[in-house]
């Protein structure tokens, strides 16, 4: 049982309103999710005006490319001269970029490994053709003339008869 009896008093509940304040409506439209409806179908019509032809582009449809139903063989390059071969080889971003990583120490793959070994090998092939050498020899290295200067001494030429 309730201790105080209920009143149909309307009494002052919260702030009273003012005539003058007006609530402010929010424009702002959230950002979309997701794609809206009906594009797929005004992506196609549009497309379809503007080409004007009759052939069915509808995004909805998968493609059209046909498929080959028996296997063709790649033809390989096939060079006029050996030095066009053995050019497309020292030129060869691939290799290169494979014997960078080689030189630096890094673990190659089997088919990396595989793909140096044959273009290496048709190298020295090439090489060997057209009669280039290509041994790794240290002749080549820049020998300073004036060493073999440092060498001779002058005690070498004095006159012995004195």
């Amino acid at each position: 049982m309730p201790r105080k009896k209920k009143s149909r008093k309307v009494g002052s509940i919260g702030v009273s309103k003012s005539s003058d304040f007006t609530r402010k409506e929010k424009n702002v439209k959230k950002p979309s999710k997701g794609r809206p409806a009906g594009n797929r179908q005004a992506v196609a019509q549009s497309t379809t005006r503007s080409s004007g032809g009759s052939k069915n582009t509808d995004p909805r449809h998968g493609s059209k490319k046909l498929i080959p139903l028996q296997v063709t063989h790649v033809k390989k390059v096939v060079y006029a001269k050996p030095s066009d071969e053995l050019a497309a080889i020292e030129a060869d971003s691939r290799l290169i970029a494979l014997l960078d990583k080689q030189e630096k120490g890094q673990r190659l793959r089997v088919d990396q490994k595989d793909y140096i070994e044959s273009k290496l090998s048709r190298h020295a092939i090439l090489c060997e053709m057209l009669g280039i050498d290509v041994s790794e020899d240290e002749d080549n290295v820049d020998i300073d003339p004036l060493d073999k200067l440092d060498a001779i001494s002058m005690s070498d030429f004095d006159d012995e008869s004195k």
